[in-house]
């Protein structure tokens, strides 16, 4: 079959895909071949799974995304590297690797690119003989746009997310970073720990963030009317940073005095704030737009609470005894105090420095 390349660029910009040149195009088809052509015509018959191939590869072996590498130092791979890339990880690769560019943390985002690329180099030496249908138990999994042999009909998958919008894409930008769906539990095992007050109760439960880190999610829900019953339907949920972890243990074990957590939501139209009060500590969650829930942690509530937040700090970091993660959580709060203390308001607070959003945070 002879490829009509001005067809198919023109396909992929009214898909808000970057298209490649020629001699780029012509490569990519020497090792996809025709289900290229499929996943288009796919697409315009409504298949997401096969627009999130498209987004995969196309925006994973751009110009620009080389030159974030670059910028990065890290290694360019070949061609059929970049591409099963794109083909397993989707559009996320290419997100991902442009926020570690743009804010320069060494962080979750920089963890998932060098295990990623590490990977699928390794697959490479390999000869691409073993597939990656499942993401490593060391690496962060990407969003899974696994490519279909040409003439199968390409199904969405329902394991896994949709792609971001189209509207979020074009030729000028690269795709974002979306928040992540609250892991299902299904084969995995959720810890949760209540605290009841009297306008609202609070719910601690392991989570997993979409780069795979181990962390915690607070949702805290208030009372209907004048009864002990809890509006959970309406509760506010607020999913911990890697940053934020250390620091809330530190608040639970009195280290901190008060600690604020920013930055959270699509709009930054959430936050938390945990102080110690003497004999309890108190959590305060606030919403745009809705009224502060605040709940006060008693003594044996903080403790149960202590202990999930270890676990979960301890599932990222293994190698670490309890013993030495508490160690190195009490310098962080110690560290934490001085900067705040420099503070000409006096607040003891961290500014999350990016949305929610764009740390895959709720």
């Amino acid at each position: 079959m002879t490829l009509d390349t001005a067809a198919l660029c023109a396909d992929l910009q009214q898909l808000k895909i970057p298209a490649p040149d020629v001699r780029m195009l012509m490569s990519v088809y020497d090792i996809e071949g025709d289900r290229i052509t499929q996943a288009v015509a796919d697409v315009k018959q409504g298949n997401e799974q096969a627009l999130k191939f498209l987004q995969g590869i196309f925006f994973s072996i751009t110009p620009k995304l080389k030159q974030r590498l670059q910028r990065l130092n890290v290694r360019i791979p070949s061609l059929r590297v970049l591409i099963e890339i794109g083909k397993h990880e989707g559009p996320q690769f290419a997100a991902r690797l442009k926020r570690w560019d743009e804010t320069g943390n060494e962080g979750d985002d920089a963890r998932y690119v060098r295990l990623t690329m590490a990977e699928f180099l390794e697959l490479e030496r390999s000869g691409f003989r073993r597939r990656c249908q499942e993401s490593s138990p060391t690496r962060p999994s990407g969003t899974g746009a696994e490519a279909i042999p040409a003439g199968r009909p390409m199904e969405p998958s329902r394991s896994e997310s949709n792609p971001p919008p189209m509207s979020s894409l074009s030729l000028s930008e690269e795709p974002g970073v979306e928040e992540p769906a609250r892991q299902s539990g299904q084969g995995k095992e959720i810890i949760s720990q209540h605290v009841y007050g009297g306008s609202a109760a609070a719910c601690f439960s392991t989570d997993v963030s979409r780069a795979g880190q181990a962390t915690v999610r607070i949702e805290v829900a208030q009372t209907s009317g004048n009864s002990r019953q809890y509006n959970w339907t309406d509760k506010v949920s607020i999913q911990l940073s890697q940053r934020e972890l250390p620091l809330v243990l530190a608040t639970l074990m009195q280290w901190v005095p008060k600690f604020e957590g920013k930055g959270h939501g699509t709009a930054n139209e959430k936050w938390f704030t945990l102080e110690n009060q003497g004999p309890k500590v108190f959590l305060s969650v606030n919403c745009k737009g809705k009224a502060v829930r605040g709940v006060p942690i008693m003594a044996g509530d903080t403790y149960a609470l202590s202990t999930l937040l270890m676990r979960q700090m301890l599932r990222n970091d293994p190698f670490l005894t309890p013993e030495s993660l508490l160690m190195l959580v009490r310098t962080q709060g110690e560290m934490f105090c001085r900067v705040a203390d420099t503070d000409s308001n006096g607040r003891h607070g961290v500014a999350a420095g990016t949305t929610g959003a764009a740390r895959g945070l709720r």
